[in-house]
């Protein structure tokens, strides 16, 4: 099975924008989180989505759904140990091949929004979430069930494991590849996401230059 986009791609070309009047720049928002994760349906479903909806043009999310899971490899391939059990590995897996089925960011974490809204039955959710946001769930459930799913899952896991400082709370979020204040972060995604627009387009003017690509 060949799925359409690649990690890469979600690294898109920021273009410069209008938001509420005020002239501002794109937010690269990068969430390590894990499907089974309170904290993480929490901020995803309360903070990241709504903040996706009110302008999909600045905030600019990478989701990487592995968090404290662990990654062996095998003879036969890949073996994974996640923070929540076996069912949180399928429901990461599942996260990410609906990742990149989605043809949008906003899909994307709509998607995973849904699925985190009732994960106790994440292959239940995934079948009902990907059915209401018209993704195919048998596409979805083969990639989970098989190879590419264990490949995309062992991608995202060697992507959290170059996190600096290495992660220690799920979900940690970014804002263009800055960690910072994790509390305001998580407590008020929107306001620093703003914030952070602000700052890098007056550091690009102090500079000279123009809103770059993230």
């Amino acid at each position: 099975m060949s799925l359409p986009r690649s990690f890469a791609a979600f690294c898109l070309v920021a273009t410069a924008f209008i938001t509420q009047g005020v002239s501002s720049s794109p937010v690269l928002a990068t969430v390590y989180y894990e499907a089974k994760c309170p904290d993480s349906r929490d901020f995803v479903v309360q903070q990241l989505l709504p903040a996706v909806l009110r302008d999909p043009e600045l905030v600019r999310p990478v989701l990487i759904p592995f968090g404290k899971a662990t990654v062996t490899t095998t003879s036969s391939g890949y073996e994974f140990s996640c923070q929540h059990g076996p069912t949180e590995c399928l429901g990461n897996k599942l996260h990410a091949c609906g990742i990149a089925l989605a043809e949008s960011r906003t899909l994307q974490v709509s998607y995973a929004a849904c699925m985190m809204s009732n994960y106790t039955d994440v292959e239940s959710a995934s079948e009902k979430c990907a059915g209401e946001l018209g993704l195919s769930f048998p596409t979805i459930s083969d990639c989970a069930n098989g190879q590419a799913g264990n490949e995309l899952l062992r991608a995202y896991g060697n992507v959290t494991s170059d996190l600096s400082p290495a992660l220690t709370f799920v979900p940690t979020v970014t804002l263009n590849g800055i960690r910072g204040n994790q509390t305001a972060v998580l407590g008020d995604f929107w306001e620093q996401v703003v914030e952070m627009s602000l700052e890098t387009k007056s550091e690009s003017r102090r500079s000279g230059g123009t809103d770059g690509g993230y």
